[in-house]
């Protein structure tokens, strides 16, 4: 959920990240990776701007709320799947 209380992400082991608006109940975004990795944990900047995906395959891509495209994928130094993501 974002800080905002207003949008709602949730991943799923089809690799899929979905947004939804819970005021209008309603999806509003998208995201998938090519390969379809399994989503393990997710976390919103601050601002609800960018949002953080970590996925089974060790992987932690940063993706743009507005835009739905990717913005990065952060180095894989993890030795096993990331479980879970906080931001300060």
């Amino acid at each position: 959920m974002s800080r905002r209380k207003s949008t709602l992400a949730a991943g799923d082991d089809d690799g899929v990240v979905r947004l939804y608006d819970v005021r209008a109940i309603g999806k509003i975004g998208e995201y998938k990776t090519p390969d379809q990795e399994v989503v393990r944990s997710l976390a919103f900047s601050r601002s609800g701007r960018l949002l953080f995906v970590a996925y089974k395959t060790n992987t932690i891509m940063l993706w743009d709320v507005l835009t739905e495209k990717q913005v990065t994928k952060l180095p894989d130094e993890h030795k096993k799947s990331v479980t879970s993501l906080g931001i300060d």
